[in-house]
């Protein structure tokens, strides 16, 4: 299969990830979703991180303004809906948790359909987050009572 790395241990490495995300796609989801689950205390990387950190990056969040969801108001639903497990032991770098590894695999997913290329860009994953309601990211913005049908 075309995304046999996304089951690999390869997964793990930035410089292969690199190569499935635009440029800026990549510094969102690697560098930012990362930072934000070590500062929550979280040591895995979820899709209600990767929203946040889209939503916190002024190049990406134009489709959230409108929506009058702000980093702040995601933050406290994610901190109230899906608290940090105190017990958990922290890594230097926090891995990517099944969900999120399903939201890329989604986002190549329409990445070839829509452009035939391998490369996820922030829409695409925006995509992905609004198309499957059973991710994290997804459940936020019920909570938010965000109308995802008028986001793409």
């Amino acid at each position: 299969m075309w995304y046999h790395g996304w089951r690999s241990n390869r997964f793990k490495k930035d410089g292969f990830m690199k190569d499935f995300f635009t440029e800026l796609a990549f510094k969102i989801v690697i560098q930012n979703a990362s930072r934000i689950a070590m500062d929550s205390g979280s040591n895995v990387v979820g899709t209600e991180h990767i929203l946040l950190a889209i939503v916190e990056n002024p190049e990406a969040n134009g489709k959230f303004k409108r929506t009058g969801v702000t980093p702040e108001s995601l933050a406290k639903v994610i901190a109230r809906e899906f608290p940090a497990d105190s017990g958990s032991s922290r890594k230097d770098k926090p891995q990517f948790n099944e969900e999120a590894k399903q939201l890329f695999r989604e986002a190549l997913i329409h990445s070839l359909r829509i452009t035939q290329k391998k490369r996820m860009n922030i829409d695409l994953l925006l995509f992905a987050i609004i198309s499957d309601n059973r991710n994290r990211a997804h459940l936020c913005l019920e909570i938010l009572d965000v109308d995802m049908a008028h986001m793409m």
